[in-house]
């Protein structure tokens, strides 16, 4: 299973061929989609500010529901306190958005797919691919 991160969400609704080719992959090999609800809020917040804002709300929800939603749990949440102390200690702070995907993906032990390489790869034991 891998977990998908906003940037790759966003490319499959705007049909780019090389998530769609990254996709395809995936589905080829069976692997299991998931999203995190931090990512899937992302999309709702983009859809609601589109000027199409009704035909983005209905993509958004397709595309949500063919995939797993992950669960935000306190493994997760303690993940986050954990990572947000060592990035900042390191000099090297994210947002906490970016801190909240990354502890659900780690929680249940996914890989994240993103295009986000420079926040995600700052975040000890995350396995980040990219397309």
């Amino acid at each position: 299973m891998v977990c998908v991160d906003t940037s790759f969400l966003i490319a499959l609704i705007r049909r780019k061929p090389e998530a769609e080719r990254r996709l395809e992959s995936y589905t080829q090999e069976d692997e299991e989609i998931s999203t995190t609800p931090i990512c899937a809020c992302e999309l709702f917040a983009g859809a609601y500010k589109s000027t199409r804002r009704d035909l983005e709300i209905k993509k958004v929800k397709g595309l949500l529901s063919r995939m797993r939603l992950l669960e935000f749990t306190i493994q997760a949440c303690e993940r986050f306190g954990k990572i947000r102390d060592q990035t900042e200690a390191a000099g090297t702070p994210i947002g906490d958005l970016d801190i909240m995907i990354a502890s659900i993906a780690l929680a249940h032990n996914q890989p994240i797919v993103t295009r986000d390489i420079d926040h995600f790869e700052k975040i000890p034991g995350l396995t980040v691919e990219t397309w």
